[in-house]
């Protein structure tokens, strides 16, 4: 079962770019308490290392996610973008995807991140789904699309 709560999916979200992302997220989750001092800064450098941006089709995503030490809960938060941002391919590091949803993934135990990324990419490579993400106008929307599995 996927750990998704509707108040982790933003819509209609706006970003400079990933390191902008990274920051103000890692902020607003060491603010809520659901991660450790550091994680801003190791997902940026995991990031660096080993890319999480997917070039799916006509929609990209990316699924960053840094080591569970950093992370006091397993969880899943979903931001679909205003404007694509770019990210470093996961399959050719050296180039990059531009991604208008970012499903970021905290782990508090590593022996959960195999079941959950296996869960994740049935449905975040279906191209009908992201395009439902991305027009939905209420969080609840895309909510159903990783309900239906559950």
């Amino acid at each position: 079962m996927l750990p998704i709560k509707l108040e982790n999916i933003k819509l209609n979200q706006q970003y400079k770019n990933r390191e902008d992302y990274f920051k103000k997220m890692g902020e607003q989750l060491f603010s809520a308490g659901l991660v450790n001092e550091g994680y801003s800064t190791s997902i940026i450098n995991r990031e660096e290392i080993y890319p999480t941006g997917l070039a799916t089709g006509e929609i990209n995503i990316a699924i960053p996610h840094t080591d569970y030490q950093f992370s006091r809960t397993t969880d899943i938060f979903i931001t679909v973008l205003k404007t694509p941002i770019a990210f470093f391919r996961m399959d050719e590091p050296e180039k990059t995807v531009e991604v208008s949803i970012i499903v970021q993934i905290l782990f508090d135990n590593p022996e959960k991140q195999p079941d959950i990324l296996k869960e994740l990419m049935e449905i975040i490579t279906n191209q009908r789904v992201l395009k439902e993400m991305i027009a939905a106008q209420e969080p609840k929307e895309v909510l159903q699309h990783f309900q239906i599995n559950n």
